[in-house]
């Protein structure tokens, strides 16, 4: 998508309501809902970062995971104590 369009559709969504935007795309066919999903993923995506705080945290819960320190959590199952 080129920068000028870009730039119309930035205008557009702006001035559209969340609620405008979610009616329009329940109007979409799936392809094109799935188009928008992927088109917003590419855009969002150089925005997302691992920080290295959350890296570490991802490091130690993996190697949690590979020392036997995790639990399993079932949801529906209640534990009374």
């Amino acid at each position: 998508m080129g920068v000028a369009n870009r730039r119309v559709l930035a205008l557009i969504v702006h001035r559209l309501t969340r609620a405008r935007i979610e009616a329009e795309v329940k109007q979409f066919s799936a392809a094109e809902q799935a188009a928008l999903r992927d088109w917003l993923e590419y855009l969002l995506e150089d925005r997302l970062e691992l920080k290295d705080e959350f890296k570490a945290e991802i490091e130690a819960g993996v190697k949690d995971i590979a020392e036997g320190r995790y639990r399993i959590h079932r949801p529906g199952i209640l534990r009374r104590g």
